[in-house]
């Protein structure tokens, strides 16, 4: 698998991805995102504007997408993290369903650590919709460590916590 930053090409595909995965999750009773509020082209774009878009690619299509900064949501400020100093945080990581089951999450969230460990981040931090139990153990298993819940308003009612996550390096 290759991880490299997206290109505004790859714009559309990551859209069809976030479509897909949406209709993915709902069919689950997983109401992670919600259509139309995020993820969103727009959400997708203003990354790519921000050069913290990725793309995981297998012979040359999109099998995930995910985003990489500093930016920790207002949320974060109402938890007691454990690891101090600066932090790389994980956004939208979405594998594509047809091809989920596969490590792909894995490798894109080794990456990311390869790449916080590289950068001199402190720790990665991330937050995971609890009833996406997929995504929890992936987290649990490579030594994220739970942190607390966060309260976001703009999604669908009654499923707006969210399960935070970090990790020291």
């Amino acid at each position: 698998m290759n991880i490299q930053k997206a290109v505004s090409e790859d714009v559309d595909e990551i859209e069809a991805i976030y479509h897909e995965s949406i209709a993915w999750l709902n069919g689950q009773s997983i109401h992670q995102w919600q259509e139309g509020v995020y993820p969103t082209r727009k959400s997708a774009q203003m990354a790519l504007d921000d050069d913290s878009l990725y793309c995981c690619r297998i012979n040359q299509k999109i099998v995930a997408t995910f985003i990489i900064n500093e930016i920790q949501p207002p949320q974060y400020q109402t938890l007691n993290w454990k690891y101090q100093g600066p932090a790389m945080v994980l956004h939208t990581l979405v594998v594509r369903p047809c091809d989920s089951g596969r490590g792909i999450g894995r490798l894109a969230v080794e990456y990311v650590i390869r790449q916080a460990r590289k950068n001199k981040y402190h720790c990665v931090r991330l937050d995971a919709f609890p009833d996406n139990k997929a995504a929890v153990r992936l987290y649990l298993s490579l030594g994220f460590e739970y942190a607390g819940k966060v309260f976001f308003d703009i999604k669908e009612p009654s499923y707006e916590w969210y399960d935070c996550y970090e990790m020291k390096l």
